[in-house]
């Protein structure tokens, strides 16, 4: 492997978790700091050297450029003149200011993948306003569906917008770096974090489309519920197939009514049998009901705070959680079979050496693979056997089409992806659910049985000739099947195979079932997402945050695997360890200092005030945050009152008594006039309507007008076509099995 060079021009989250990938697969990456030094190394919680543990791990292997702000356009332009790779994160006007022009870019540097890492786009009337998760969540859609239908909408914990637009930045560079293979010529890449925030909420954009409901945030009112344990809380998940666990679980005659049974009586009289199970709950602890109920097939969850995370035996049994040379480990959540991830070094200081030798710079001609032709689709020529189902491995192989491979879908003809028969937000079954066009658009299809001697026979000539392989199926079904990594590669020593596992491949809750939401209460999301006086919030059925997240990144783990012509690796993902490692800061905290992190609702320390607040109207909501003195006493002007850290409770008061005066529309123009960043909080209709997401083409409109899910981030010499229809079980079977 030939290092690339990458500038990381980046503060926060974002930008430098792109980095912070390529520095772990062995890149070199400097990061170029302004004189105050990047912001995220103040954010709390600090370490014992004072350094942000958010900071550290966002930075680990990374070396520093103390750069000057007199001479910072000089300098950086040296790094551009050597470098592969710029992660940066200002808007277009601030990279004119500095010279930095897109004409300007591309015609000085033709080979420099340029990867733009922002909240809200380079360009519009929004691209001024700062990367900030919860904004970017609130316009984006993703906060309307979390919390409570009666209060306010609620970010996830953590920064999950700006971790997620990182892994996209990731992706779409090693996208660009591969075309850049094919056409000798770099690219500009545009990462907006409140795109990925609606991308990921694809299904109310389908929903919106299909049905007069908008979906809106049900933590207390859906079907799955979290319900308080004897020590805790516990997530009760099941489908109409698993009642009969439930029923002998809980071992209460009173839910042998047979008018439970009836999946729309059970539904309609939940209030009925519901306390029957919560009483059972409430008399256990939380991890005793997680255990006991996985024995019996469901994929209950409890929700693990960072101090039962600290001491997980899972995570420990896979070494994601270690003790090593006198420091804690962290991660990666994914075990890439001849790949050796870098996480030795610790975050740099401000002043390191740079490779500023201007005689050292030039890289020649990016190689052309051979057979390419220029103006390619990245994946161009790549062939997919996509054998996921549902959201995470579909959505992955979707994801792979969109650029380029040719995906084949594997199905069993007699139970295919039951996404084909999913109910929309309605609640009404169609023929074929609209979600499975929106997922599996763009690729084509196969039934076999792989219960059969034939079907595994037709199955190993596809992956003879195949170039990667995506699964998600529970462990253990791979081996029933006789289709594993090992008996796979055996057949085709260069396959790729990505397992998109909830828990990964090993360990002693690797068998264990799960959905997106079970994953959110494991993980810890749950544990620090929620109002500041309630219990856990979990993303819900609605969104499945972890799945969205999951197939983002196995999408990119297989494209570094192409990038870096690595073959014949098992690419075994871990969604828990995923989602968990977005909260990296705050379990180092816990494992160090021992502080267990808590729910704040929508407050975060880099911001005072941070919250969402109520406007007139019906369920209208504006988004407020402020990170300077100027802007506080500017929004203090505004509504008429005190706004100062020292009171936040008192802060929120006021901002609600001004904002539920009024309209939304009217709150966001005052607001903006006087310089206080905030955004409207979004529903998937609202989204519908804003020319930010259409111009982006976050959602497209497919063949017959079907609303599907569309791209993740924006190429400037590349555009991906509007997908061709979802195909049919076995649509070309005679096609691809003859």
């Amino acid at each position: 492997m030939t290092a690339l060079r990458v500038v990381e021009l980046a503060q926060g989250v974002s930008g430098p978790l792109c980095g912070r990938l390529f520095a772990g697969f062995g890149h070199d990456v400097l990061k170029c700091e302004p004189p105050g030094g990047d912001r995220q190394r103040s954010v709390e919680p600090l370490g014992p050297d004072g350094v942000s543990f958010s900071f550290a791990v966002l930075n680990q292997g990374k070396r520093s450029a103390g750069l000057t702000a007199a001479d910072y356009r000089s300098e950086v332009e040296v790094l551009l003149d050597g470098a592969d790779v710029v992660i940066a994160d200002f808007s277009a006007a601030a990279a004119v200011a500095l010279g930095w022009d897109e004409a300007t870019v591309a015609g000085r540097w033709p080979q420099l993948v340029w990867v733009s890492v922002t909240g809200f786009g380079l360009h519009g009337a929004l691209s001024g306003l700062p990367d900030d998760s919860m904004l970017a969540e609130a316009y984006g859609g993703l906060a309307y569906l979390v919390g409570d239908p009666g209060r306010s909408p609620l970010s996830l914990g953590g920064e999950q917008a700006a971790y997620a637009a990182g892994f996209v930045a990731y992706l779409a560079a090693r996208l660009a770096l591969l075309r850049r293979q094919h056409t000798g010529r770099g690219d500009l890449i545009d990462v907006a974090s409140t795109d990925l925030t609606a991308f990921m909420d694809w299904k109310s954009d389908v929903a919106v489309a299909t049905s007069v409901e908008v979906p809106v945030r049900n933590a207390t009112t859906g079907w799955w519920r979290i319900l308080p344990a004897a020590d805790g809380f516990v997530g009760m998940l099941y489908h109409d197939s698993d009642w009969p666990r439930l029923v002998r679980l809980v071992g209460d005659e009173r839910l042998a009514d047979p008018r439970y049974a009836v999946a729309g009586t059970r539904v309609a009289t939940i209030s009925q049998w519901l306390p029957i199970v919560a009483d059972w709950i409430a008399a256990r602890p939380a991890r005793q009901v997680y255990e006991q109920a996985q024995r019996a097939g469901l994929p209950f969850g409890y929700s693990a705070d960072m101090a039962e995370l600290a001491r997980d035996m899972q995570y420990q049994a896979r070494g994601f959680l270690s003790h090593e040379g006198g420091r804690h480990r962290i991660g990666p959540p994914w075990h890439i079979t001849g790949i050796q991830w870098k996480d030795e070094a610790l975050a740099p200081e401000r002043a390191d050496v740079a490779w500023l030798d201007p005689d050292q710079a030039a890289r020649g001609d990016a190689p052309r693979a051979p057979g390419t032709e220029p103006g390619a689709a990245p994946l161009a020529g790549l062939v997919v056997l996509d054998l996921g189902t549902i959201t995470a491995g579909a959505a992955a192989g979707r994801l792979l089409a969109d650029y380029g491979a040719t995906v084949i879908k594997v199905e069993n003809p007699d139970h295919p992806d039951p996404f084909r028969k999913w109910a929309e937000a309605s609640g009404q079954p169609t023929e074929t659910s609209p979600l499975f066009q929106a997922n599996n658009a763009g690729k084509l299809a196969v039934s076999v049985d792989l219960k059969s001697g034939e079907g595994r026979a037709a199955l190993r000539r596809l992956a003879a000739s195949a170039d990667i392989l995506v699964e998600n199926f529970r462990v253990g079904v791979t081996e029933r099947l006789a289709i594993t990594f090992q008996e796979l590669h055996d057949i085709n020593p260069r396959l790729i195979y990505l397992s998109l596992a909830s828990q990964g491949q090993d360990g002693p809750e690797a068998r264990y079932s799960s959905y997106g939401s079970t994953l959110d209460l494991i993980s810890g999301l749950s544990s620090i997402t929620g109002y500041r006086d309630g219990p856990p919030v979990w993303s819900s059925y609605l969104l499945n945050y972890p799945d969205q997240v999951a197939s983002v990144v196995g999408a990119a783990l297989v494209v570094h695997c192409i990038a870096e012509g690595v073959r014949g690796t098992h690419i075994d993902l871990s969604q828990r360890e995923l989602v968990t490692w977005t909260l990296s800061d705050l379990l180092i905290d816990q494992l160090v200092s021992g502080t267990t992190a808590q729910r704040t609702g929508n407050r975060r320390g880099a911001a005072m005030p941070h919250d969402i607040y109520r406007c007139a109207g019906q369920d209208r909501w504006v988004a407020v945050a402020c990170f300077s003195d100027t802007q506080r006493a500017a929004l203090s002007r505004l509504v008429g009152a005190s706004i100062a850290p020292v009171d936040p409770d008192a802060a929120d008061e006021a901002i609600t008594r001004w904002t539920a005066a009024r309209q939304r529309d009217e709150c966001v123009a005052a607001l903006t006039a006087v310089g206080v960043p905030n955004v409207p909080v979004l529903d998937a209709r609202d989204r519908a309507n804003e020319t930010h997401f259409t111009d982006r083409r976050v959602f497209v409109d497919g063949p017959g007008g079907v609303r599907m899910r569309g791209f993740p981030f924006v190429m400037r010499n590349f555009r991906p076509g509007v997908p061709t229809r979802a195909p049919g079980v076995g649509e070309h079977n005679a096609q691809l099995l003859s």
